[in-house]
């Protein structure tokens, strides 16, 4: 038999040659008397092992306690701390809502004034605007009695003009038709009346004497005198003068009438461009009214983000450090 380490080992020899009974019962009760033993020892041994682990665990674990015990309050003393902070973080996000909320109330009162100021400003242009149209339009009135007044005086003046000109040619047609009834007949000149002639004429014939400047006709007995030549070209030049200048008076007051007419027209586009330049700067100035509005909404909208998400970060750092 051999011990190794805590195992048994029996060697049995199959030879029984000269091996009595008793010899045998004696191996076997030692046999049993040493694995009895074996078996005590690992039992004390196993005892030993028990309670040494056992005092380890209890060690551990009251180590493990009293950490954990640490831990916890360490935890709660930060919980407690973090709460304060989050209640602080709390007290300033209220008091910046509270701020933002003022300062949007003033930004809004502030546009709405400005807004009412524009608005009154914009009437106060309209108004002076249909003021200045109302006067224009007046002018222009004014203007244009005076233009058809001129243009009914220089059609009156045309009119006489012509009808003096008809008179003037009536009476020359019917003098020279006096003068010329009979069928007259122009020969030619002679010097003076000796030189008309005596002989061969026959009624109608005419000559023109240079001496006197006297127009005569045969009128079948004598030479009769018809007067002088007439010179129609004075007549025809003044009547021509006359026309000429009441065709410059005309187009003088035409021209006249389309300066004043240009001149409104020019004052009337100068009043819309500064009425739409007016209305260009009330445009701009809401504009950028509005993009300031919107530009401190949306920091305010910022603000209030980054406070929420800072809060909502802390909460779940809290959560963590206690779940751990």
């Amino acid at each position: 038999m051999a011990v190794n380490n805590g195992e048994i080992r029996i060697s049995v020899r199959e030879d029984h040659t000269g091996i009595s009974q008793q010899y045998v019962d004696n191996k076997v009760a030692q046999e049993a008397t040493a694995r009895q033993e074996a078996d005590n020892a690992l039992r004390s041994e196993l005892t030993a092992l028990v309670e040494q682990e056992a005092t380890a665990r209890d060690t551990a674990v009251s180590a493990e306690r009293t950490a954990r015990e640490a831990a916890e309050g360490a935890l709660s003393a930060r919980i407690t701390a973090n709460a304060g902070a989050i209640e602080a973080v709390n007290g300033r996000v209220t008091t910046e809502a509270n701020t933002r909320a003022s300062e949007d109330a003033r930004i809004e009162a502030v546009v709405e004034a400005n807004r009412q100021a524009t608005a009154n400003t914009f009437a106060s242009v309209n108004q002076t605007i249909a003021d200045n149209d109302t006067a224009c339009q007046q002018r222009v009135a004014t203007v244009d009695a005076k233009v058809d007044q001129k243009a009914a005086e220089s059609a009156a003046l045309v009119t006489a003009e012509r009808q003096a000109r008809e008179a003037s040619e009536a009476l020359i047609r019917s003098y020279v038709d006096t003068k010329t009834a009979g069928a007259l007949h122009y020969k030619g000149t002679v010097a003076t009346v000796a030189y008309l002639p005596q002989t061969g004429q026959v009624t109608g014939d005419m000559y023109n004497v240079q001496a006197d400047g006297q127009n005569y006709a045969w009128d079948g007995s004598r030479w009769d005198s018809m007067g002088a030549l007439i010179d129609l070209d004075p007549l025809w030049a003044g009547i021509n003068a006359n026309a000429t200048a009441i065709s410059e008076e005309v187009t003088n007051r035409q021209s006249a009438v389309s300066g004043v007419q240009n001149n409104l027209n020019t004052e009337i586009t100068n009043r819309q461009a500064a009425v739409s330049a007016v209305q260009g700067n009330i445009d701009t100035e809401t504009t950028n009214r509005q993009s300031a509005v919107s530009g401190v909404r949306n920091e305010v909208v910022a603000e209030t983000n980054r406070a929420t998400a800072a809060e909502s970060s802390l909460q779940t750092a809290i959560s963590e450090e206690a779940t751990n």
